[in-house]
């Protein structure tokens, strides 16, 4: 079944693009996930493995995923999000009886179009695969690249930070000229 190829491998993505400052790691693996992706913007190919530090990930693109378990699941589900500030953003989800008792799968995900309006910066990646036999879940550090100006929510931030020094600097000459007048004689 297609679709436990592609839980398990959303599954391992999420493990690769979560990493601690050490790595990505698996924070539970009952059912021997594993696999690896390779993520391209079209021009630049980003590889990510479990024992990478940082996971690059550019703000469009597509990752070529493949993953394994060793333990074959049923009755199965899984997602991948990518927490920026208090937004999660869905990588993917699944689920499924994967009745052709499938322990592998390969494919390629296209990235979420929300991706071209996160900053760059670092982010965590969480995802997890279950199912009747047990489950696997990881998480990792992503690294997304690109200009502080290069997203919609950097430059309103950018505009609303300019605007609150022009409010600043308004209050302060308005309370200066306040002074300078209460002091006048």
């Amino acid at each position: 079944m297609r679709r436990l190829g592609g839980l398990v491998g959303l599954t391992v993505l999420a493990v690769l693009l979560i990493a601690t400052p050490a790595a990505a790691v698996f924070t539970t693996n009952t059912i021997g996930c594993a696999g690896s992706a390779v993520i391209t913007d079209g021009a630049t190919t980003y590889p990510a493995n479990a024992d990478d530090t940082v996971i690059k990930l550019p703000k469009q693109g597509s990752a070529a995923y493949q993953g394994s378990i060793s333990t074959v699941t049923h009755n199965q589900s899984g997602a991948v999000k990518l927490k920026v500030g208090v937004v999660s953003i869905p990588m993917g989800s699944w689920s499924g009886k994967n009745d052709s008792n499938l322990s592998s799968s390969a494919g390629v995900k296209k990235l979420p179009s929300a991706l071209g309006s996160v900053p760059p910066g670092k982010y965590d990646l969480t995802g997890y695969h279950k199912g009747d036999e047990g489950m696997c879940a990881g998480k990792a550090t992503v690294e997304i690249g690109g200009s502080p100006l290069s997203s919609p929510a950097a430059l309103g931030s950018l505009g609303l930070t300019a605007l609150t020094g022009f409010g600043l600097l308004a209050a302060f000459k308005a309370k200066a000229a306040a002074a300078v007048a209460v002091a006048a004689p």
